[in-house]
């Protein structure tokens, strides 16, 4: 087994095919079938070729980073949002509450740096 620390710069690869496989499922109906692909090569590149995989880790922070995109997108809400739009119109939408998208987001994001943390503790 190799006792070397996983490095940082495996580690910051993982969450960028985290935040495309979580995106490309929040978004599956529109954009995410598209990305889709893009996430799944992204994750077998780094799984064939993206050398450590204690590193791996940083999925999990990934996974978060597009619900706190969706939390930062919703953050007047929960409720019908009113703007001024045009030339004296307004749109208005609705809005999700943007809590539980934060603290899942923030959760998962957190979770994989402190996993990544404590492994490179144990490891030396």
């Amino acid at each position: 087994m190799n006792s070397e620390k996983p490095k940082l710069s495996s580690f910051l690869a993982w969450p960028v095919v985290g935040a495309a496989l979580s995106f490309s499922v929040l978004a599956l109906m529109t954009i995410g079938i598209f990305i889709l692909p893009f996430a799944l090569l992204g994750l077998f590149i780094l799984l064939k070729w993206g050398g450590d995989r204690r590193s791996s880790v940083g999925l999990i922070s990934g996974l978060g980073l597009p619900l706190l995109y969706v939390a930062f997108l919703n953050r007047d809400g929960p409720g019908t949002i009113c703007s001024p739009y045009g030339n004296g119109g307004q749109q208005c939408m609705d809005e999700w509450s943007p809590w539980p998208w934060f603290l899942i987001g923030a959760a998962l994001v957190a979770t994989g740096i402190a996993l990544f943390v404590r492994l490179r503790r144990a490891l030396g």
